[in-house]
């Protein structure tokens, strides 16, 4: 089941929907340049992906040796790979931190998809309201006792 969350911009209206969970638009592209990484305005991300792709290719241009050329193809891969599943692991996750550090607002902070995507993306979150609700629930009995 994959759960959407709108956000939405206060000042011009503007609303966009971030999915909770893997990217497979991350996995499969975020290799290319970064460009979907920028499009999210994970910029940070994006220059790395860019960077990384640029030490290959100056790499496989200035090496000489055919084995020398090998294993840095073979770390540049494992690398990507590696980076590539975490980026689709979390990148949504960032997508909606980067909307709400640009003060976006969540469309309706009470619906089911919010609370499930807080409890997601940010499960300490929700454990300190719970232990605060826990709290106070022991304070009101402290006192009524």
């Amino acid at each position: 089941m994959t759960t959407n969350v709108a956000f939405r911009n206060p000042r011009t209206g503007q609303i966009k929907e971030v999915k909770v969970g893997w990217s497979w638009t991350l996995f499969f592209f975020a290799g290319v340049l970064g460009f979907p990484l920028f499009l999210r305005k994970l910029n940070a991300w994006g220059l790395l992906f860019l960077a990384l792709w640029a030490v290959n290719a100056l790499c496989q241009c200035l090496m000489t040796d055919p084995v020398m050329k090998s294993a840095a193809l073979l770390g540049y891969g494992a690398i990507l790979i590696a980076l590539k599943v975490w980026i689709a692991k979390r990148g949504n996750q960032l997508t909606a931190e980067n909307y709400l550090d640009s003060g976006w607002e969540f469309v309706d902070p009470q619906s089911e998809g919010a609370k499930y995507a807080k409890a997601k993306w940010w499960p300490e979150a929700g454990l300190a309201e719970t232990l605060l609700k826990y709290v106070e629930l022991q304070k009101r009995h402290a006192l009524t006792a």
